[in-house]
């Protein structure tokens, strides 16, 4: 019996051997057929990931909107609305933004690459071009308004912040032109007993201060801190003389619309939307002083808010009257409301909810994403073609983005 556990023992040590000699043979042969399929797996998941993570509808739509023709020397432009031919400077710099915003780096790059050889010695731009060869529209070759250029700016130092020592070297250069260009365009004006250095509209324009201008170039000069080291301290000072300028405007429950330069003192005479909007993205809900800026999104709540032909906001209007009833919505300037309530968290105007006013410009939104200008109006400064402008600030108010602040969203890659 013990002689035949002993043999018994002795099969099952030999079986045993042979077993792991087989076991290794197979896993020899078989090793790189299991690497590859696994190798095959992680790269299918990693196609999956990529499949799920699906370009943003709104970024999708102003990805359609580039001219298949190149601009002399390099770069593209967007066409500002669906059916036309005109790109305007400022809506470059929106897409910009949103494009650095969502990580479509190459898609911002081809518009900086086109802005950068349409740029004048100046550092200026016109306020439109032909979008196919990035040729001057005809009839507008002035130099476009310090806002817009002051957006390019912004937009500029957006795409700095975020890529860092990954981005074009060559842009730098053209923001050093542009903020060059705004500081030319810096005047003295005097206002209880101080004085300020506000940036002019255009060279054709010398006397004219805007407050939206001047709110767009303290953005840029606010943001040039994080990207210009050699020049942080004067370019502080800027920003920081823009900021209180801006401040001597509010009153009470409103900031007012510009300086008139030669009566030395603020324009009350008219009224835009815009005004309360870029005060608070660009100056915060409160100021230095306790001011609180959101009391002007209130107002533009009572001034400018209509209900047809769909709930929203027009985008001017004259003090102590009433919005003329021939304006259309604005979605442009009803999203920029709309971001500034999300910001400040202001969950209702006039009794109208956000959400209601979120779902009024949903309605007039394209089967593309493509967000009108405004509802349908006879006024020839309106258009209620697919634009660049609502579609970018549509994507801004959705995500939560202040464009005047980029470094507050982006991370650097």
């Amino acid at each position: 019996m013990l002689k035949m556990q002993s043999v018994i023992v002795k099969i099952s040590n030999n079986s045993l051997s042979y077993v792991k000699k087989l076991m290794r043979s197979i896993t020899f042969f078989l090793k790189p057929i299991f690497l590859a399929i696994l190798i095959f797996q992680i790269g299918y998941f990693n196609l999956g990931i990529t499949a799920m993570q699906e370009v943003d509808p709104y970024i999708k739509n102003l990805l359609s909107r580039f001219s298949e023709a190149k601009i002399n020397g390099g770069g593209r432009l967007l066409y500002s609305y669906k059916g036309s031919n005109s790109s305007f400077l400022y809506d470059q710099a929106l897409a910009i933004l949103a494009f650095v915003h969502s990580g479509q780096k190459n898609a911002a790059e081809d518009i900086l690459t086109g802005l950068f050889n349409l740029q004048s010695p100046n550092g200026t731009w016109t306020f439109q071009y032909e979008s196919a060869q990035g040729e001057i529209y005809p009839g507008d070759d002035e130099i476009s308004p310090s806002g817009a250029i002051a957006w390019v700016a912004v937009a500029i130092e957006a795409y700095q912040i975020k890529y860092g020592s990954n981005r074009k070297i060559k842009f730098d250069s053209m923001l050093n032109k542009v903020l060059d260009y705004l500081v030319s365009q810096q005047i003295e004006v005097k206002w209880k007993g101080k004085s300020y250095f506000p940036i002019t509209f255009s060279p054709k324009r010398p006397l004219s201060v805007s407050f939206e201008h001047n709110a767009d170039s303290y953005a840029a000069f606010l943001n040039a801190l994080y990207v210009d080291e050699k020049k942080r301290n004067e370019y502080s000072v800027i920003a920081s003389n823009l900021h209180s300028f801006l401040e001597t405007l509010w009153d009470d429950n409103r900031f007012h619309v510009g300086f008139k330069v030669q009566k030395g003192e603020p324009d009350k005479d008219e009224l835009y939307l815009d005004t309360q909007v870029l005060g608070l993205l660009a100056l915060g809900t409160s100021g230095r002083k306790g001011e609180d800026y959101t009391s002007g999104l209130h107002t533009n709540c009572k001034e400018f808010q209509i209900s047809y032909p769909i709930m929203g906001f027009v985008a001017y209007r004259l003090a102590g009257k009433q919005p003329a009833p021939t304006l259309p919505v604005w979605s442009e300037g009803s999203l920029g409301m709309m971001l500034a309530m999300k910001i400040a968290k202001i969950d209702q105007c006039e009794g109208t909810k956000l959400r209601d006013l979120e779902l009024a410009i949903e309605s007039i939104t394209q089967e593309d994403y493509g967000v009108p200008y405004s509802t349908p109006s006879s006024d020839p400064d309106f258009t209620s073609a697919s634009s660049v402008a609502g579609t970018a600030w549509k994507y801004f108010f959705l995500k939560g983005f202040n464009p005047y602040h980029p470094s507050e969203a982006l991370e650097s890659v």
